[in-house]
């Protein structure tokens, strides 16, 4: 299954065999908005030979990101696919990983080598981990909820709530500061 996030530059796949899904990701808009809006050539690129693809496979997501790949005045950010395991599939890990030995199993052998790793184990991390960013709040509102002396007038502190709202979900959470009070 295939679902485009329009205004993000985002295309999600979903591979229901594997319970997991792999993103492609635009980001000329989100990296250099003065160029122009979405969509651009690389997310048509990219939708194009999605919808003429005749088998979902990692050799096709690496065909995508060469035919979408930018050297230009504003080049692409990344270019890059993983082929991540499942969460039941990954076998257990005694210890720390080895940073220097890398998906296809060679080692670490130069400069270029090591940034391609880094960008793996952060794509990794964020993949088993972390989680991916999420898009900006449409609307981020923040009050003041308390405000007062302590600590015999030496400092103030605050209190405030922030509610976050973006594609009809808010969330609402609460959050304080003590600072010193400048003059005392």
């Amino acid at each position: 299954m295939c679902e485009k996030c329009n205004n993000t530059g985002k295309i999600r796949f979903y591979r229901s065999d594997l319970e997991e899904f792999d993103e492609i990701e635009c980001e000329c808009n989100q990296t250099h908005p003065e160029i122009g809006g979405y969509p651009c050539w690389r997310y048509d690129t990219a939708v194009s030979m999605l919808e003429n693809m005749t088998a979902l496979s990692v050799d096709y997501f690496k065909d995508i990101c060469n035919a979408t790949h930018n050297d230009g005045y504003y080049p692409s950010v990344t270019s890059n696919i993983y082929d991540f395991k499942p969460i039941t599939q990954l076998e257990l890990q005694h210890g720390l990983p080895d940073p220097f030995l890398m998906p296809d199993g060679k080692r670490v052998s130069s400069a270029e080598d090591w940034q391609k790793q880094q960008t793996f184990i952060k794509t990794m991390l964020a993949h088993y981990q972390y989680g991916e960013m999420p898009e900006t709040p449409v609307n981020v509102e923040v009050v003041q909820t308390l405000y007062e002396e302590i600590y015999n007038g030496t400092a103030i502190r605050k209190e405030y709530l922030m509610k976050l709202q973006r594609r009809g979900n808010s969330v609402d959470f609460h959050f304080g500061l003590i600072k010193p009070k400048i003059g005392s």
